[in-house]
């Protein structure tokens, strides 16, 4: 008759509901069972399904025990009880539990695997505890975790995780990734919560579906991110990066905030083309060999806060739908890259200051003409939505002067009549911009105006122009100046007929500039 194991296992780590010792309740052949001392890995396999699959609650407990490399693929785990299946301390070859299915808690914290850890295609019915764990290698693709997965304090080699669904959730506060981490497709149907986790080969989330918050707060990202192969075969030997970025967070779904808030980056975020229903935040971000970029190209609605306190961090914004985005003291707007980007709610009054700063140019150096009135229509779009008339004047000017542009181009492009359009285009646009500023600087309608009747008197003078008052230059500047507001007070009278026609012309001139004057300072007032 088989004697009760002598192996007592003291409960001394936090992870413990108290501070006593546990007993084995397993049969041994003499001293130990075969959990505690010598067997096969056959032979525990069979008892540890046996031990399950009994009524006493006291069988499913496995504490210290060790497995070696134990395959229960295809198993189904499943007992009597609701009691978890307890494997605390114990230590592992590796394991293997693909395509099975594990109906009690299972509660692996503080177990060890020097091998690789394999959990595809499995479903975990009720919570599984992997705290405190230190596993190599660990497999997850296509798992089904139908209630919480809590990781805190673990440490794992590479994890793969894609197509995987956590239906409760993730808790992984302070776990430790020492090789890649790839969730491609991955689903979290509640709080995925990778607070303080330590990322050393990058994180890659390519579209992962976050259905509540996403908190990556004060962890360390370091770089590349590293994707796996096929969800079907083996990782592959060249596997892509993220073109050096430490978190690839490609086209993901987040209904929640994306929180990375106090996070220490060595290499770039790539948060291309995802939907947000709520704020990305990224404020106090800590920078290791900066400057790095925030990619938020194609994301839409981005709101929330960002700043770095230690190191340089840019953000790219092409495509993106830009909303209430608050930058903090540590953060200024030229940190910001626009292009094609749609501005719905962003508050640039805010930036006043700033933006006056930087004269309102917030397209690159480098950029076309056809990118910048592009960024600058969309940008003046956004601040007639927030009522800032005065970024609406500043974005409008900056529209026609990259229009401009454009139409230089064209002109050095085409040929025919259509480079002769271009260039009447272009001669117009110049026009408007000298004489008014396109309608956003009454200062230049007065300056026009005064270049004009300068040159008028230079005319006159050149003419020796008869006059009653005299013919010296100041003669010749009250004529211009008559001459100019003609349309309004009346011209001065001159016999001369060539003059007549010159004095007309002027004061055809002079009746548009008053016009346009008029035009652009109650423009400006209204702004």
């Amino acid at each position: 008759m088989a004697s009760s194991c002598k192996y007592h296992h003291e409960l001394s780590a936090d992870y413990f509901d108290d501070e006593s010792s546990w007993d084995c309740p397993h049969p041994a052949d003499e001293n130990y069972c075969v959990f505690h001392g010598e067997a096969s890995d056959e032979a525990r396999r069979r008892r540890l399904i046996e031990a399950v699959e009994e009524p006493s609650p006291a069988t499913n407990q496995f504490l210290g025990a060790t497995f070696g490399a134990i395959d229960l693929d295809y198993q189904q785990l499943d007992g009597p009880t609701n009691t978890p299946i307890d494997c605390r301390d114990a230590s592992f070859e590796s394991i293997s539990l693909r395509f099975g299915t594990v109906k009690h808690p299972l509660d692996l914290r503080g177990s060890t695997a020097i091998g690789q850890v394999t959990f595809d295609e499995t479903q975990f019915a009720r919570r599984v505890d992997l705290g405190h764990v230190r596993f190599a290698d660990v497999s997850m693709r296509l798992t089904k975790f139908e209630s919480w997965l809590d990781t805190r304090e673990a440490t794992f080699g590479e994890v793969c995780g894609r197509v995987a669904r956590f239906a409760n959730g993730i808790y992984s506060v302070n776990a430790r990734f020492t090789g890649a981490a790839d969730f491609t497709n991955a689903q979290f149907d509640d709080v995925a919560n990778f607070y303080r986790v330590q990322f050393d080969k990058g994180a890659w989330f390519k579209r992962t579906d976050f259905a509540d918050k996403a908190r990556f707060k004060e962890c360390t990202l370091a770089g590349p991110a590293v994707e796996f192969g096929s969800v079907a075969g083996n990782p592959k030997r060249d596997r892509p990066t993220a073109n050096g970025a430490a978190g690839m967070f490609l086209g993901v779904d987040c209904d929640g905030p994306l929180l990375f808030d106090g996070a220490t980056l060595t290499g770039g975020l790539r948060i291309d083309d995802a939907s947000l229903s709520d704020e990305v935040s990224c404020v106090d971000l800590t920078v290791q060999d900066g400057p790095v970029t925030i990619d938020l190209t194609g994301t839409e609605r981005v709101t929330g806060t960002v700043a770095a306190i230690d190191g340089s961090v840019e953000y790219e914004l092409t495509q993106a739908v830009l909303g209430d985005l608050v930058l903090t003291e540590e953060t200024t707007i030229d940190s910001l890259t626009f292009n094609q980007t749609v501005f719905d709610g962003f508050d640039f009054t805010r930036y006043r200051k700033q933006l006056a700063a930087l004269e309102y140019k917030i397209h690159e150096s480098d950029d076309p003409p056809s990118v910048r009135e592009i960024i600058y229509v969309r940008a003046k779009n956004g601040a007639k939505q927030v009522g800032d008339n005065r970024a609406v004047s500043e974005f409008f000017f900056h529209e026609m002067a990259a229009r401009r542009g454009s139409h230089r181009r064209e002109f050095a492009q085409s040929d025919g009549l259509t480079r002769f359009r271009h260039a009447g285009r272009y001669v117009g646009n110049v026009a408007m911009g000298l004489s008014c500023g396109y309608g956003e600087r009454p200062l230049w309608t007065v300056l026009s105006s005064v270049g004009i009747i300068a040159v008028f008197t230079l005319i006159y003078a050149a003419v020796s122009v008869p006059l009653s008052i005299g013919q010296s230059i100041l003669s010749y500047l009250t004529f211009s100046v008559q001459s100019f507001v003609s349309l309004v007070l009346g011209g001065p009278t001159v016999e001369n007929t060539f003059v007549s026609f010159i004095g007309a012309a002027e004061g055809f001139l002079g009746g548009f500039m008053i016009a346009l004057f008029v035009f652009t300072l109650t423009r400006s007032i209204a702004r």
